[in-house]
């Protein structure tokens, strides 16, 4: 999921709590969902949601999967940019 490029990327640091919620948040799971799969009460996965969006500057989910879908865009545009260097060579 390229998770710790990304929180790289951009410079967000999480707890161990926040990354246990990150890894499953782009997934169909609803909040309650995501509470029982990871071991939490629905009011503290919500809670730790707002957490993550603020420190992601977004306001949803949606936000923050559009923000992660430019990270891999830019990963899969450089890696096709090494590829036309050594295809093309360096000139």
């Amino acid at each position: 999921m390229y998770l710790n490029e990304f929180l790289q990327s951009e410079n967000v640091r999480l707890t161990e709590g926040e990354k246990k919620v990150m890894k499953v948040i782009f997934t169909d799971m609803k909040t309650k969902e995501i509470a029982r799969h990871c071991y939490l009460a629905q009011s503290t996965t919500s809670h730790v949601l707002g957490i993550i969006y603020r420190k992601f500057d977004v306001d949803n989910r949606i936000g923050l999967f559009s923000r992660y879908v430019q990270f891999l865009e830019g990963k899969i545009e450089s890696k096709r940019s090494w590829g036309e260097c050594i295809k093309g060579g360096l000139n």
